[in-house]
């Protein structure tokens, strides 16, 4: 069986931030400190302003636990998507 779900929108990988983030009681300025990403930079993943590079996602799996092919893929699946409407 194969899944073959399109959808005709994407998510930008911020919000999937933002609930690991309500969910392990991380404010922005912890995360922020745990990771070395500036503040700036993460409400910028938050936004969809700014991409989690491969780099990033190795900071982010450190303070998280989730692993980094997550939040990598989550970027690479938001980037392919391009076009598509954006739910934030």
């Amino acid at each position: 069986m194969t899944c073959d779900f399109k959808p005709d929108y994407r998510v930008i990988p911020g919000a999937t931030l933002l609930e690991v983030m309500q969910h392990g009681h991380f404010s922005v300025r912890v995360l922020s400190w745990i990771t070395k990403i500036s503040e700036e930079y993460i409400m910028g993943i938050l936004k969809g302003d700014e991409n989690i590079t491969e780099e990033i996602a190795a900071r982010l799996e450190f303070a998280t636990k989730v692993p980094k092919c997550i939040w990598f893929n989550l970027q690479k699946n938001f980037d392919e998507r391009d076009g598509a409407k954006i739910i934030k």
